[in-house]
């Protein structure tokens, strides 16, 4: 199967009996629509390229944090927290106040 974002895929057309009656080949004859197609394409691939990096910067910055270190994580799992216990502990590392 193709993918589904490009636009010059062959169309079958098929009458009542199922037969092939024809196909439809769609061209982008508007050279501004095709530009505008490869810009978006371009910048999705950057959102994503940025969204990698967001995510593995977040996974660094938890994996350094003392409040998500295996062992308190686990004593977390055990005893439970209220919402409003977790919410008291990530409020200082959502405002950069040391953590302690």
């Amino acid at each position: 199967m193709g993918n589904l974002n490009e636009f010059n895929q062959r169309l079958e057309l098929r009458d009542a009996t199922g037969h092939t009656v024809g196909f439809l080949v769609p061209s982008l004859a508007n050279p501004d629509l095709a530009t505008e197609c490869d810009r978006l394409r371009a910048e999705l691939a950057q959102v994503r390229t940025e969204r990698d990096e967001c995510r593995e910067a977040l996974h660094a910055l938890i994996q350094e944090h003392p409040f998500f270190a295996p062992q308190r994580l686990m004593e977390l799992a055990k005893n439970g927290l209220t919402l409003r216990q977790i919410i008291d502990q990530i409020e200082p590392i959502i405002h950069g106040q040391p953590h302690g």
